[in-house]
């Protein structure tokens, strides 16, 4: 399998990923997307989760020009494996180009986002209570919406850590372009990433303290 140029869209449990996918790749004219140089290529939509021991394969054995990876940082909590023995990432082996978007925001809007999600989703919410009773995966899906946000607790330092092992992994790649993107508002900022602030780990910070650009 070859990939000409793979998009890795970042972050936890209602950051926003799919709603920025969905913007890049359904607005005709998209100046987020010619910020970021992701141009405005007809990206195959692909996510980590695909890539499980126990999930089919979306293409095995073929290439594709542009991919769009959605994947959560959080995969690793509370798991036997950090990010370089992930295998939701080994597509970036077969990429000639890759692309990291990580997208930020404060732990109490994500946990407000989890809440909006659970009171407009009640009948996904009842179908995990029956089949918590039935032992389906769903069922503990919805045990690990409720570990997000307990993860998503004001102050919490669990999170922060988890944005610095993601940092770090993605040092290791440091000729790609890396972007940290704040999804906290409709406009929200937007930095390139350097070698040595993904070393440091110390991303967020610097989107919060330094200069950015309005996306």
């Amino acid at each position: 399998m070859k990939i000409k140029q793979l998009l890795v869209v970042a972050g936890p449990t209602a950051v926003g990923k799919s709603l920025f996918l969905k913007r890049l790749t359904q607005q005709p004219s998209n100046e987020l997307g010619d910020q970021l140089a992701v141009g405005c290529q007809r990206w195959q939509q692909v996510n980590a989760r695909q890539f499980d021991s126990d999930a089919p394969r979306p293409f095995a054995g073929t290439s594709s020009d542009h991919i769009g990876l959605h994947y959560e940082i959080t995969r690793t909590w509370k798991r036997p494996y950090d990010h370089a023995g992930d295998p939701g990432l080994k597509l970036l082996e077969f990429a000639d180009k890759r692309i990291f978007v990580t997208l930020w925001a404060p732990a109490n809007v994500l946990r407000d986002r989890l809440v909006r999600r659970d009171i407009s989703s009640w009948r996904r919410r009842l179908s995990g209570i029956i089949a918590r009773w039935s032992g389906k995966p769903s069922a503990r899906k919805q045990a690990r919406r409720m570990d997000f946000s307990s993860l998503y607790r004001e102050g919490a330092s669990e999170l922060d850590q988890i944005y610095q092992g993601w940092f770090r992994f993605c040092a290791d790649f440091s000729s790609d372009d890396h972007w940290l993107l704040d999804t906290s508002t409709a406009n929200g900022r937007v930095r390139p990433l350097d070698h040595a602030s993904l070393q440091s780990g110390n991303c967020v910070t610097g989107l919060l303290r330094g200069p950015s650009q309005a996306a």
